[in-house]
């Protein structure tokens, strides 16, 4: 029986050993700061932990952050700079804003100069997924001790482990790479209208119901709070596009006037916004450069960081920079382009 016991035990702690051994090989997680073969087609597990544990663990440290939602996620860091790090994550919305930039600076020691804000309409309706209220707690756990060591056993970090690695053998997109830039399928004339269509298919229903709320009476005073809070901090405001379907369905639900208080509001809290969400050149060409209704392919998104700093693209100039001095007139030729 004693022998029984012991074979027993050393098969658990040979079979706990492998599993955390994989998993700190393949780190899912990216709890770790070491590169291989399998690490370049990584799933998305959870991203607002996932981008939150490589700023706090690895050692690169970074001037510059990307916040917003999967949309800016779609955004290459690489193309800003070297030490820029996309924190972009799926659904992140204006009340998250001010945790994620304190954990970067006060926890993960990051040295913020400026932020990129990839800003949503959405995110001036009130939207807010279930997430969107767990911040303080899913970020406060980062920090306790043993936190990455106890996430090798998890056995959630294996099925990502064993799902990075079949990623990784099928070259599959839509994935993130080692240094947090996200895969998307290349630009493909001849097959990208047939996806879009289908996937936007399937959103409709998800967009009648967020633009059916009512605007944020706290949405101006939440950014106004989070400039206060990091004064020292460079913000650089840009609205993400959509394509004209999902545009169309703003104002069919009569949202329209909203859109406007939007965009002046974050005007008078940042004085400066680049504005790529109206009806322009790309989004009347919705199937060539958004992969869903309001998803831009990757080479769509680099265009639009190149506009902001003023380099040459191989898209459409789109880029409104909108102003304090020039806010009421810019909304009038607005308005003027989107009902045309």
């Amino acid at each position: 029986m004693k022998r029984w016991i012991i074979k027993s035990l050393l098969a658990v702690f040979l079979t706990l050993l492998g599993i955390a051994g994989f998993n700190f090989y393949m780190d899912p997680l990216w709890t770790f700061d070491h590169r291989h073969m399998f690490d370049d087609y990584q799933r998305a597990a959870k991203e607002r932990q996932q981008k939150s544990h490589a700023l706090y663990f690895r050692a690169k440290k970074y001037d510059t952050l990307m916040l917003g939602s999967s949309r800016t996620a779609r955004m290459n860091q690489h193309t800003f700079s070297d030490t820029t790090y996309n924190y972009a994550v799926s659904d992140m919305v204006p009340m998250e804003y001010i945790h994620y930039i304190d954990f970067a600076i006060t926890k993960a020691k990051q040295p913020v100069k400026t932020i990129y804000l990839g800003l949503d309409f959405f995110g001036g309706l009130g939207y807010k997924s279930k997430i969107a209220y767990k911040a303080d707690s899913l970020l406060e756990t980062i920090t306790q001790s043993f936190y990455r060591y106890k996430l090798l056993l998890s056995l959630d970090a294996l099925d990502y482990s064993i799902k990075n690695i079949k990623y990784s053998l099928r070259h599959r997109i839509n994935r993130y790479t080692y240094d947090n830039v996200e895969r998307t399928p290349p630009l493909n004339h001849s097959i990208s209208k047939k996806n879009f269509e289908k996937n936007v298919a399937v959103e409709v229903g998800e967009f009648e119901q967020r633009y059916s709320r009512k605007y944020d009476e706290n949405y101006k005073s939440i950014m106004q709070n989070l400039v206060k809070s990091f004064p020292h901090i460079k913000f650089i405001v840009f609205t993400t596009p959509v394509s004209i379907v999902q545009f169309k369905k703003l104002i069919e639900m009569h949202q329209y006037k909203n859109y406007e208080r939007w965009l002046r509001e974050n005007v008078e809290v940042f004085s400066k916004v680049h504005h790529f969400m109206y009806l322009n050149p790309m989004t009347r060409e919705e199937n060539i450069y958004f992969q869903d209704s309001h998803h831009t392919y990757m080479a769509t998104s680099k265009c639009l960081a190149q506009e902001m700093l003023n380099q040459k693209s191989s898209c459409p100039k789109i880029d409104i920079v909108l102003t304090k001095q020039n806010i009421n007139a810019k909304l009038k030729e607005l308005k003027k382009i989107n009902f045309h």
